[in-house]
């Protein structure tokens, strides 16, 4: 946690042997084999690639990172260091999600999905809509859709055309409006 009381707490609240504000303990810890990391969005790439360079295998909030090369750097550093990532994606394990999923493997034609998510709660203060810290909703949550997505087609994108609805708000919030296709490999 940001707070070393927190930690300390939660600590006790849970039974930890130890707790520390220093992630680095953590992964100079030879009895650690895996790592948790739920940080805000922007440390998240340069914690797994730490992580990973370390050897400890990763369980991590998604995004895994905010910028394509930074999914290059996280994709090199896992595959140099043999470890297993995981990528919380939690939508594919809702009830609605493993009926979809099921209704559709029998399918004989592509599908035509249709995702539309409206997040009105989400204020513009939020951390999630600082442009270095968070991102925006599209980074921060809407991977879980695109995920859900390429999950139930059972296919890979072949290509992905996104387009920002025209808004009076130029803010991340105004960013966050947007229509976005993909094409698969089955059509």
């Amino acid at each position: 946690t940001r707070s070393g009381n927190t930690a300390k707490k939660i600590a006790d609240q849970y039974g930890a042997e130890y707790c520390t504000t220093d992630f680095r303990e953590v992964l100079e810890d030879a009895d650690i084999d895996m790592v948790v990391i739920a940080t805000r969005h922007n440390l998240h790439a340069p914690l797994i690639i730490e992580a990973a360079n370390a050897g400890k295998h990763i369980f991590v909030e998604k995004p895994i990172a905010m910028t394509y090369p930074e999914c290059n750097e996280v994709y090199r550093a896992v595959q140099e260091n043999d470890i297993n990532l995981v990528i919380d994606f939690n939508r594919r394990f809702s009830p609605f999600g493993q009926k979809a999923k099921k209704i559709t493997e029998q399918r004989k034609n592509p599908l035509i999905i249709t995702y539309r998510i409206n997040s009105s709660g989400m204020k513009k203060e939020h951390w999630i809509n600082d442009p270095v810290e968070g991102g925006g909703a599209i980074i921060g949550e809407g991977c879980h859709f695109f995920d859900f997505c390429n999950w139930v087609v059972g296919y890979d994108p072949v290509r992905i055309h996104g387009e920002m609805i025209s808004s009076n708000d130029q803010s991340l919030i105004g960013a966050n409006n947007i229509v976005c296709t993909i094409k698969y490999t089955d059509g």
